[in-house]
């Protein structure tokens, strides 16, 4: 290549690196990608050793951290650390940054064992090279502490690297020198003396020890122990595929599952699991039918509590429970759509079944035909609507009047009335309405005063009765007050 080609080249590299360093001050992160890529292709096939090479391969992996291209950036970092640690030691200070970047790469792609391992090393290594950088391993700290506060089980590691970093923050710059940052406990490796004979150190995650030969033993908390070789706190690990990092992750997994287990038992024998449970019961709340998980049963009526065992078969629940005299019996609820019944027919209903949403409208209706009775003297100042829960709709309640009662009434018409009233209160099959409706019987003038009753249909257009075998359910206003 002639002498003024090379020039051009390197001064195109210099016009491309400086409006590609432009784009990025100026937050244009497209164009200083386009930039930088071009730049770095060029230094590429002038090989490693160019003066450029650090520069352009830091901030084209800004620019690609800035577009959430993380993979992409970890690899340009990854071979840079490459590249710096065959001009100067890695434990010069800028790969701190550099680690720092690494780290944030693999969190923002959910790699989280690595991203633990490189933050250790970034910590480290501000140990190792005595750097009073307050600021710096303050940041990586609260950076790291937020990233394990997102992991089960590692807020308390979280917790006290925040206070470290809070307590590096409030420390004055005079007093920040290499032995308050040696007794600081970053949950990383921490190397005292290392440049002399046997040394000790400690860490959050445990203690390190030079053993003959320059190896190092590192012992964390709960006696795992893993073993760094060579120079403690190198990445080049990583980066050149030797084992110490997989000797690492490997043990790093074994810890978590042993403290995952380890919180999970204690849980456990803290507080049993209880048995989950469903509760069947009728509309009225007097009968209820109680099923665990674990077979067990429990039947309430009356006020009267029975347990027992149960089995579901052949459409039919049996309840076997012990009496006195160690005699059993069995209670039978034949299952129904609804739920279960009891030995009257009597429907005691799943908490999911259609005739709650009845019930729900029917107690909204009265509610607010007794607020207005209070308000005005009269129960129904509009017609009340519902959403009927089997057909979906916004419907209006049925209205029926009872014919009034005065003194002058005769005996044939009062026996009328009585017997419109019995038909309103007694449950059979044959008595009928819409399925999902919501009716309203007014009888102005009761026996006991001006009488508002609401009663309800199943999703069968069957009236909806309560624990009483023979009784619809119906709720009932007698001059404004619930009976």
């Amino acid at each position: 290549m002639k002498i003024d080609d090379i020039d051009k080249e390197f001064q195109q590299l210099a016009d491309s690196l400086r409006s590609g360093e432009d784009a990025y001050q100026r937050g244009d992160m497209q164009q200083a990608a386009s930039l930088f890529e071009q730049s770095y292709e060029i230094i590429k096939i002038s090989g490693d050793e160019h003066p450029d090479a650090d520069v352009c391969m830091s901030r084209l992996a800004d620019v690609y951290y800035q577009q959430q291209r993380f993979a992409e950036a970890t690899q340009l970092l990854l071979d840079l650390y490459q590249l710096r640690a065959k001009s100067i030691s890695t434990r010069h200070p800028s790969f701190v940054q550099l680690l720092f970047k690494t780290a944030k790469c693999y969190e923002r792609q959910g790699l989280f064992l690595e991203a633990e391992y490189v933050y250790l090393q970034s910590l480290g290594l501000l140990n190792v090279t005595g750097m009073p950088d307050r600021a710096a391993a303050a940041t990586i700290a609260e950076s790291f502490a937020k990233m394990l506060r997102g992991l089960d089980g590692r807020m308390e590691e979280a917790e006290d690297l925040e206070e470290q970093a809070r307590d590096l923050r409030n420390l004055t710059r005079e007093k920040l020198n290499l032995e308050i940052i040696k007794r600081m406990d970053f949950d990383g490796v921490e190397i005292v003396d290392i440049d002399e004979g046997a040394t000790e150190g400690r860490s959050g995650i445990g203690s390190l020890r030079r053993r003959a030969g320059g190896d190092m033993d590192l012992e964390p908390k709960g006696g795992m122990t893993l073993k760094i070789v060579a120079v403690v706190l190198s990445l080049l690990m990583v980066v050149a595929g030797a084992g110490g990092y997989f000797v690492w992750k490997t043990q790093k997994e074994e810890e978590l599952k042993k403290q995952k287990a380890a919180a999970a038992a204690a849980a456990a024998k803290a507080e049993p699991a209880k048995p989950r449970s469903l509760t069947y019961k009728t509309v009225d709340g007097l009968e209820q039918l109680i099923l665990f998980d674990n077979n067990d049963g429990t039947f309430v009526s009356g006020g009267e509590t029975t347990q027992g065992r149960y089995t579901l078969s052949g459409g039919i629940l049996h309840l076997k429970v012990k009496e006195k005299g160690k005699s059993t019996k069995e209670l039978q609820y034949p299952q129904v759509a609804q739920g279960f019944t009891d030995e009257n027919g009597v429907i005691l209903y799943k908490e999911t079944a259609k005739e709650w949403s009845v019930v729900a409208a029917m107690r909204r209706i009265l509610g607010d035909a007794q607020a207005s009775y209070h308000a005005g003297g009269s129960y129904l100042a509009s017609v009340p609507t519902y959403t009927n829960a089997v057909t979906g709709r916004e419907e209006a309640a049925a209205i029926n009047n009872i014919g009034s009662m005065d003194r002058n009434v005769n005996f044939e018409k009062m026996e009328r009335y009585q017997h419109q009233v019995e038909q309103v209160l007694t449950w059979t099959h044959w008595s009928t309405g819409k399925p999902g409706c919501v009716e309203i019987y007014h009888y102005a003038s009761g026996e006991d005063g001006d009488t508002l009753y609401v009663k309800g249909c199943d999703d069968h257009g069957v009236y909806i009765r309560g624990s009483a075998p023979q009784n619809a359910y119906v709720l009932t206003l007698v001059n404004g007050d619930q009976k």
